[in-house]
């Protein structure tokens, strides 16, 4: 709805470890090591070999989910898109990706320490 503020720095995410992985009825919430987490309410993508394109997204509320293999790793890539989609790589290979494809709501919220990003 919103899409990523311009010139957004995906560096302030790197490094940072998953710790958690909640799911509710409308998120599904991860929370990393250095100060930030992410809240999907929209619709992600996670690949566990690398490539987004061979994967269908799955969609809140999520009735299954391979979200916890990411636990423990870290973040070694962000890259931000100009239509709102956030992609991270994590340190054992797997992808995950935020979409921004919900007009009339918010799609996912980055937390940065006091900062909250709306998309």
């Amino acid at each position: 709805m919103y899409g990523l503020p311009a010139g957004f720095d995906t560096s302030r995410l790197l490094g940072g470890t998953l710790r958690q992985v909640s799911f509710s009825e409308n998120t599904v919430h991860l929370s990393f090591t250095n100060d930030f987490s992410i809240t999907i309410e929209s619709s992600f993508s996670h690949s566990r070999h690398g490539r987004l394109s061979d994967v269908e997204r799955s969609r809140v509320p999520v009735r299954e989910s391979q979200l916890m293999q990411l636990l423990g790793e870290s973040v070694d890539s962000a890259h931000a898109s100009a239509d709102g989609t956030l992609r991270l790589g994590f340190s054992n290979g797997h992808l995950l990706a935020c979409f921004d494809d919900t007009p009339l709501y918010e799609a996912y919220r980055i937390r940065l320490g006091d900062e909250e990003i709306i998309v």
